[in-house]
């Protein structure tokens, strides 16, 4: 299983912090388009809610756990990467 989980690699801290803040704030911004709470995306996705709650205070992730989530909210995983600008 990959992990987006690059902080152990020596200067990339600032882009890490970048890319989850990315991840976060696309899931909130889908979310709420679909009017989904926390639940009800663990549920759709089969993924844990505190799954959910972590990936949202911008923790890493399984790439298989972002690609369940994506799934759920129909929409391509590479589109939780790009940035909410």
């Amino acid at each position: 299983m990959l992990y987006i989980k690059t902080q152990e690699v020596e200067g990339l801290d600032e882009a890490a912090q970048r890319l989850r803040s990315t991840l976060s704030a696309q899931i909130r911004m889908w979310m709420d388009r679909d009017g989904v709470d926390v639940k009800s995306l663990a549920k759709m996705s089969s993924v844990s809610d505190q799954t959910i709650y972590r990936l949202r205070a911008g923790s890493d992730v399984a790439t298989d756990k972002l690609a369940k989530i994506a799934h759920a909210l129909n929409i391509p995983p590479a589109v939780l990467l790009m940035s909410v600008e």
